[in-house]
């Protein structure tokens, strides 16, 4: 039982057997014992998100312009704006390097790591972390 938790508003996703994170509300809550104890972890969730994706070390927590994520199974969390054309209503992650974000009208955006001097048109950057790139779809 996790006191002071909002259970009407939760996503929850686990990497292992003992490894997950609990997204209640505007809080991330982790686990490295299966469940057993969980601590706050120190990140901003995007007051308009409804899930978080988790690929090994890499989770991801995406508001309609706010995109929080860690590379490093949470050890450090970070936040950017990103100006997605629309607003973003789903995402998935199937590796800690390929994931994909789904807006209103259409917009379907996959993420990659790329070289630094990459560039494809309708490609979004993020400073210090990553790119985006239209599906094409």
């Amino acid at each position: 039982m996790l006191p002071d938790t909002n259970v009407s508003d939760v996503s929850l996703a686990f990497t292992d057997s003992t490894t997950g994170y609990l997204r209640a509300g505007a809080v991330l809550k982790m686990t490295s014992d299966g469940g057993r104890t969980w601590r706050t972890a120190p990140v901003s969730v995007p007051y308009d998100t409804s899930k978080l994706a988790v690929a090994g070390e890499v989770a991801w927590i995406i508001g309609s312009h706010a995109f929080t994520y860690t590379l490093d199974g949470g050890v450090r969390w970070f936040e950017r704006k990103v100006d997605f054309p629309s607003h973003v209503i789903s995402f998935s992650l199937v590796s800690a390097d390929t994931g994909y974000i789904a807006g209103c009208h259409g917009m379907i955006y996959r993420y990659r790591v790329v070289p630094f001097d990459y560039s494809v048109p309708g490609m979004i950057v993020i400073p210090g972390m990553t790119t985006f790139v239209t599906d094409g779809s």
